[in-house]
């Protein structure tokens, strides 16, 4: 309104006053969002304010965010424990193979991540059962949905000759989602490492493996040491329909031929006074062919889910090696694998009431084949022949899982009681023999092994809720049967059990910004069939293994709590865990040596372990220098029961770890990392004092970004490895990287040059129950990498 002045006189009256309307020219006013805020339980982070200029992926910004842990195998916690779900746009396209999207989907195209706590999946189990696991969802920019997006990259390098090349597309709207990629590079990367699954999956892996003796993992990167020729193929595809439908296609295949070598000194402490020590060369090449594949139908709403899923896993690889001590030792082995899976799960609500029912059916075969030449087992040396062995082994199983499960609601209380029942058939065939000498070896170097198992259970649980407290009971009470038939070795058993196993979950919201829970459970169980062969199996080179007769029984008791803290306000998260678990079994398993191999048997002698795991990590963000500093800790604890050459040991091994890490951004042309892990591990044998000095580590890591434009980025990265042990003194190790990006329109242009200091190999010691290891591995030369990436975007189309 206008401004005016009226002047009136000294006395009582009535004066009518108009004003004209007027514009008046406000100050610029900017509201600027916080960058992490909270609206009930679900956390939003704005990526824009945690992203730079060198971050590419949304993976490279999640790293930064408080309250958010990336692991190294690209798995994602919150409040310590791995997320249940990872969605983009609400949709699980990827089925827990979540590295595909952090590790492609560009971080410009993403405006929030979500945290949503207390997550739970189905939707017509929310006000019926709690979880106290998060889930994260992405949500794209507008300019990323509804348009195909996708990237193209050359690469090609020196020392050797290297290629590094990727595709990768995906497309989004309401209705449709896809993501397809293919990666193919000789410079160490694993695009393998995508494709591995981090929901819970439920299910019986088959763990009775030949292996070949080869070089393992050193503690420093994977493209550090790792020579391979890989291609890596992923088709992800969902269809969304009306009332809650989706329908989901995921296929994977990887190629990949990897090489390794290392010289290895191992030392076994046989007496207090007799040491073992074997010094070997290893090499190994692995070829690895696998597909994957998943058809998943699912409707998920409110009063209803159905879910339907096929799964498929064909892997048939394989390895070959070379031991070089005296003389050369070779290894072939051929270790095909075979899964096919069905899953049903269905969720209904009538009223108050809830019905659930579920079906598991699996079968899995894997046709296994070692063969060694020469073998110098003084068991089988005695034998005439070449001296070349191939051991056979077929593992083969089927199984079924059922339940049925009925609840109703009562104000606070949820009643469930679960029935269910288990089938499973798995048949073992294995044949240890010399040679081109047909089948002539004895029945101890044979197993043919049936084995029958049923389970029917009942399992009530009683849940109450308030407003900030949560208690879950439940009581499952278990009869196992067993029927176990073994032909060369005239083993016939029936073995009936009656388990009770309890567990308590308590969960109390003190604050909305801080929660304490506490979890104590018990649960016994019968061992599988491998752990029951009565018959030698030639497991390497140099280990021989034979069974009890009996079969091994569990038992194991725990409590574990945790404390949590976030304050999205102050961009503080605190998280507090410890678990403590007992655990009691029937079977002790022995070492024996004679000379330079081992022969591992199991033993009826009942005995006890104990582990304890404690754990702390405390994030913080500091907004006026977008950094995020991190500080974690952890003590690990294992004490435990052994034989060693007819001697009987009891250990403890224990490991403590500190790590403070950080990440700022300086300045608008200048961001920096940086990270520094403190670690030290002893083993100590009672009875038998200071054999075993501490090992300590330290890893130290940094980055430091330059931005000269908006369009160049360099960045100088160094780490710098530091062991202390007893028997290899003190190693320093140190490995540093450069790197320059430019960005010509829709072009990125790359040049990376790793390992400066053309470190060649890196040793490390660690300790076992009753010996050592030291390592030398050899790593990658230094390599000069040229890149070129082309970043395609369609014409956007409606959001449907």
């Amino acid at each position: 309104m206008e401004s005016k002045v009226v002047y009136l006189a000294n006395h009582s009256q009535r004066a009518n006053i108009t004003l004209k309307p007027n514009a008046i020219q406000l100050k610029e006013l900017k509201v600027k969002p916080p960058r992490i805020s909270r609206r009930k339980d679900t956390l939003n982070y704005l990526v824009d304010e945690f992203t730079d200029q060198n971050d590419r992926t949304i993976g490279d910004v999640l790293k930064k965010m408080p309250g958010i842990e990336v692991k190294e195998n690209g798995s994602i916690l919150y409040n310590n424990k791995p997320i249940n779900k990872f969605y983009i746009e609400q949709k699980d396209l990827l089925q827990g193979r979540y590295r595909i999207a952090t590790n492609n989907i560009t971080a410009a195209d993403v405006t929030t991540v979500q945290v949503m706590e207390n997550h739970q999946p189905v939707k017509a189990l929310i006000n019926s059962e709690f979880t106290n696991e998060a889930a994260i969802n992405i949500k794209l920019k507008d300019a990323a949905k509804g348009v195909l997006v996708a990237n193209a990259q050359l690469g090609s390098g020196i020392k050797p000759f290297l290629w590094d090349n990727e595709l990768f597309g995906m497309y989004f709207k309401s209705a449709r989602q896809m993501i397809n990629t293919y990666k193919g590079n000789n410079t160490g990367q694993d695009p393998g490492a995508e494709f591995r699954h981090f929901y819970p999956r439920n299910q019986n892996q088959q763990d009775l493996k030949l292996s070949i003796q080869e070089p393992g993992d050193p503690p420093v990167n994977q493209n550090r040491y790792l020579f391979n020729r890989a291609h890596a193929i992923s088709v992800n595809n969902l269809w969304a329909f009306e009332n809650d439908k989706q329908l989901n296609l995921n296929l994977s295949y990887l190629q990949d031929v990897q090489q390794r070598s290392s010289l290895a000194n191992t030392g076994y402490y046989l007496t207090q006074e007799k040491l073992l020590e074997i010094s070997e060369q290893l090499s190994s090449t692995r070829r690895i062919n696998q597909f994957e594949g998943a058809l998943k139908y699912n409707i998920n709403n409110k009063k209803y889910y159905l879910n339907q899923e096929l799964s498929f896993l064909g892997d048939w690889g394989s390895s070959n090696g070379i031991a070089l001590q005296q003389d050369s030792v070779i290894q072939n082995l051929s270790q095909p694998n075979y899964v096919f899976e069905n899953k049903f799960d269905l969720v209904k609500q009538y009223g108050k009431g809830l019905l659930k029912l579920s079906s598991a059916s699996r079968f899995e075969r894997s046709p296994q084949e070692l063969m060694v030449s020469p073998v110098s087992f003084p068991f089988l040396s005695a034998l005439p022949g070449s001296g070349q062995w191939n051991q056979d082994l077929t593992d083969q199983q089927w199984s079924t899982k059922n339940k049925i499960s009925f609840g109703w609601n009562r104000n606070k209380f949820k009643h469930n009681y679960t029935a269910g029942m288990e089938l499973k058939e798995r048949r073992i065939y294995s044949d240890l023999q010399e040679y081109n000498k047909g089948s002539n070896s004895g029945d101890s170097l044979k197993n043919h092994l049936k084995w029958n198992g049923a389970e029917v259970y009942f399992n009530p649980d009683l849940i109450f809720l308030t407003g900030k407290f949560r208690l879950s009971f439940s009581l499952p009470l278990k009869v196992a049967s067993l029927q176990i038939r073994e032909r060369y070795n005239h083993l016939d058993q029936v073995k009936n059990r009656l388990f009770i196993n309890p567990s308590i979950y308590v969960n109390y919201e003190i604050s909305p910004m801080m929660n304490l829970n506490i979890n104590l459970y018990r649960n016994s169980t019968l061992g599988e069939a491998d752990q029951i062969i009565p018959g030698i199996i030639m497991q390497n080179y140099r280990m021989l293994t034979r069974n009890s007769n009996e079969l091994q029984e569990i038992e194991l008791k725990g409590i574990s709590g945790g404390w949590n803290y976030n304050n999205p306000v102050k961009s503080l998260f605190i998280n507090l865990n410890n678990t403590a678990n007992w655990k009691m079994s029937n079977l002790i398993y022995s070492y024996t040596f004679n000379g330079q191999f081992q022969v591992l048997t199991a033993y009826i002698l009942p005995n006890q372990s104990f582990s304890n795991r404690l754990s702390a990590r405390i994030s913080k963000g500091i907004d006026a220098i977008k950094g995020t500093f991190t500080l974690e800790g952890s003590y690990g604890s294992d004490k435990g029961e052994q034989i060693s050459q007819q001697e009987f040991y009891k250990s403890i091994y224990e490991t403590i770890s500190f790590k403070p890490s950080f990440t700022t951004r300086l300045s608008p042309w200048i961001s920096v990392a940086g990270s520094l892990l403190f670690s030290s591990s002893r083993n100590k044998i009672y009875g038998i004092p200071d054999i075993f000095k501490p090992v300590r580590t330290q890893i130290q890591s940094s980055r430091l970004n330059f931005f000269p434009s908006k369009k160049m980025t360099i960045n100088i990265s160094q780490e710098r490895y530091y062991v202390q042990n007893t028997y290899t003194g003190s190693k320093t190790v140190h490995f540093a990287n450069a790197g320059i990006q430019y960005r010509f329109k829709s072009v990125d242009f790359s040049m990376d040059y790793t390992n400066l200091f053309n470190t060649k190999d890196y040793v490390t010691a660690n300790y076992d129950a009753v010996g050592y290891r030291i390592a030398n591995y050899m790593l990658r030369p230094a390599q000069l990498m040229l890149k070129v990436k082309f970043n395609l975007r369609g014409k956007t189309r409606s959001n449907e």
